[in-house]
Order: C-alpha cells, then structure tokens, then sequence
C-alpha cells in the first residue's frame, strides 16, 4: 500500500463541519477500508503467481514479502 492510496483512504473516512471547525474521522471505515485493499492486493498476487507457476506456496512467500519491501 503507497501513501498516496493511504491518504486517499484517510480523506474517504473524514467528515469536516466548517459551521462547527469539527473534524469526524471514523476509525471503523478506515480500518475496512485498508484490510479490503490489502485483500485485494494480496488476491492479486496470488492471481499472478498462479499465472506464472500455480505454486500455492510461493503465493503465500509473496505475499510475507509485501511487508518486507515496504
């Protein structure tokens, strides 16, 4: 996940009420939110390596990997 997606996602779960200068953030949307899109991501590299190799195995060191290079 990139800090632009993150700030995307962050600016989606913010409510502003100017008449008021409050600023609402739920927490709940947001963590949805970025568990969906790494579900997402994760199912995409599972739907690559099945492409290239079919190796259940190697999806899931692909997938371990996604936290290393970040």
């Amino acid at each position: 996940m990139n800090q632009q997606l993150i700030e995307q996602l962050i600016e989606e779960c913010t409510e502003y009420w100017t008449d008021k200068g409050d600023i609402y953030f739920d927490k709940k949307k947001f963590a949805a939110l970025v568990a969906a899109a790494e579900r997402e991501a994760c199912a995409k590299v599972c739907d690559e390596v099945a492409e290239s190799r079919g190796d259940a195995d190697e999806c899931a060191t692909e997938i371990r990997a996604r936290g290393e290079t970040k």
